[in-house]
């Protein structure tokens, strides 16, 4: 009877969790009201970059660089969702 109790109860938590009703995302209000006009404060500035002065090593370190600031990202969206 115990064995069976312990098969079932992965199967019901499975169950209840599957008709439990779905949680309500909380809704974003307004940021700022005036966030377009906070927005037109800021200058937008180009910042080229070129490989042209670096090493073959510096520009792998670059793009190890680039590549793990990326996959940074992707977990933090994936923690923050």
């Amino acid at each position: 009877m115990r064995r069976l109790a312990l098969l079932l109860l992965p199967g019901l938590f499975m169950a209840a969790a599957l008709t439990a009703a779905p949680a309500k995302k909380a809704s974003i209000g307004v940021v700022a009201p005036d966030l377009d006009a906070q927005l037109r404060k800021f200058k937008k500035v180009e910042m080229p970059f070129t490989f042209e002065s670096l090493s073959a090593r510096q520009r792998k370190e670059i793009e190890e660089l680039i590549a793990a600031s990326r996959d940074l990202e992707n977990i933090y969206w994936r923690q923050s969702d």
